[in-house]
């Protein structure tokens, strides 16, 4: 009988037991990690940073939202001729290259999306009972309100590629000149009552915003709830997309504020925390809306918290970072502002200059 084909005996008892030997060391492995994620801990100072940079996520999405807001309702009260031609191949092409020439970052999502589900996962990992149930919830929150925004950036950029065709490069000052005057009077009308009937039972929304904010974070209340600055946005990019004076800083700022009050007081942050998370929505609705993420969190920090400690500088430079790169994906380079040229001619202008200063 001819055993030359056969394995040495050997090497036949040597895979079994490397087998043997991988599954007994995988299994210590698996149940090292267990151990340890029985034994995380998420103290708010760490998990403040964290929270600060997913309110900047959803203030930039906000400040995409307010713009997009503004750009449909000027398109569709101002430009109501021309979407009679936004059937014709012409116009199709021209949304087919703004939506390919978009700003999608396929990076968020390629890097969030693992991120929040292995937070899902590590939360569904940890066993229940004493402070892991905290932790287990801190965490499925925060992977959800991640998931939540990346859903909500991707038809951002959609509607603002659409806007940029048919409504959202609409320049108002230019066009009135070319407006029938009945429709330059009667479209600020129409807005205002559609504001009007919109906040009739909701006096708690009416005014500019800032001060709201500052008022619930110096008296110690910190409570800015979430549907008002919904709604403030909402009413606003109407007084503002039907001609109305309106500015566009006070119902930002309200939002990120109304949107970090709600995810503070969910976490379970105390006064102190919660405050310093109204500045980072505050400062990242800034940051977002006009492309300054530096000048965001000084505002957050001076005219917000009135404080410049180091335990508050983290969360809200993420925040005001977060907002501003998530605002750019959506908004592109189109600014919030126009800047006007000035051009100093003669130096009797000083005089001007100086007489206005002295008389504020």
């Amino acid at each position: 009988m001819n055993n030359s084909d056969e394995p040495p005996p050997a090497q036949g008892q040597r895979v079994p037991a490397l087998r043997a030997w991988a599954k007994r060391n995988f299994s210590r492995l698996i149940y090292f990690l267990l151990g340890a994620s029985n034994r995380i801990r998420l103290p708010t100072p760490s998990v403040l940073p964290i929270a600060g940079a997913v309110v900047g996520l959803y203030s930039g999405l906000a400040a995409g939202l307010f713009s997009n807001l503004i750009g449909v309702m000027s398109g569709i009260t101002f430009s109501a001729a021309e979407l009679a031609s936004a059937l014709k191949p012409q116009r199709l092409r021209t949304l087919m290259e703004s939506l390919s020439s978009a700003r999608w970052h396929l990076e968020y999502a390629l890097v969030g999306v693992p991120l929040a589900l292995g937070a899902l996962l590590l939360a569904r990992v940890i066993e229940p009972g004493g402070p892991r149930d905290e932790v287990k919830r801190r965490l499925r929150l925060l992977a959800l309100l991640t998931l939540g925004g990346l859903s909500l950036y991707y038809p951002l950029v959609g509607l603002a590629a659409v806007n940029a065709v048919f409504g959202h490069a609409h320049n108002l000052p230019a066009a009135l000149p070319h407006l029938p005057w009945w429709l330059v009077l009667l479209a600020p009308t129409l807005g205002g009552l559609a504001v009007g009937r919109l906040l009739r039972d909701r006096p708690e929304t009416h005014g500019h915003g800032l001060p709201e904010v500052v008022r619930a974070v110096k008296s110690g209340a910190n409570v800015v709830p979430a549907d008002r600055g919904l709604l403030k946005l909402i009413a606003s990019a109407i007084t503002i997309g039907s001609g109305g004076s309106a500015g566009r800083e006070g119902p930002i700022v309200y939002g990120g504020a109304a949107f970090a009050s709600s995810v503070g007081r969910v976490l379970g942050f105390s006064r102190r925390e919660l405050s310093i998370l109204l500045a980072c929505g505050a400062g990242a609705g800034i940051s977002a809306s006009f492309n300054a993420p530096i000048a965001g969190a000084v505002f957050a920090m001076e005219i917000i918290l009135r404080e410049f400690e180091l335990r508050v500088f983290s969360p809200i430079i993420l925040a005001s970072v977060a907002g501003t790169l998530v605002s750019r994906g959506v908004l592109d380079e189109a600014p919030m502002l126009n800047r006007v040229n000035y051009e100093l001619v003669s130096g009797r202008r000083w005089a001007a200059c100086a007489r206005a200063c002295s008389c504020s």
